[in-house]
């Protein structure tokens, strides 16, 4: 086999890894709030489909924050990437990770609003 096939498969390789990994990001932060709002919760009005989008996108981040990024990254010793010790300041103090929640209430709004307004539109199709 020569170098340049190897080359080509792992480039194709990351493609589709990266691909997968868009795909995924999509699916569990757009079409499953979707199928629980539209479907479970059977919201049908843009502010219905608004505000619960905006409820479960907070919510996802602010275990996202409090555990992933506060407990885990934070203040424990689990998370620790060799050769990044230089970044410990900037990464593992709670200082850093206080921030995030109070920015996300404001910054997902805008999101919620459009992404309500797109749910809003497919749930008048699903009537």
């Amino acid at each position: 086999m020569n170098g340049k096939t190897h080359g080509n498969t792992s480039k194709k390789l990351l493609i589709a890894g990266i691909i997968g990994c868009i795909l995924f990001v999509i699916a569990f932060m757009f079409i499953v709030p979707m199928i629980m709002i539209l479907l479970v919760n059977g919201a049908r009005s843009w502010f219905d489909c608004a505000w619960q989008f905006y409820v479960l996108f907070l919510g996802a981040e602010f275990f996202d924050w409090l555990f992933i990024d506060t407990i885990w990254a934070a203040l424990s010793d689990w998370w620790l990437i060799p050769g990044a010790e230089d970044l410990e300041p900037m990464w593992h103090t709670p200082k850093a990770k206080a921030w995030k929640m109070p920015k996300l209430v404001f910054l997902a709004m805008p999101l919620a609003v459009i992404v309500g307004a797109v749910y809003w539109a497919i749930g008048l199709l699903l009537k």
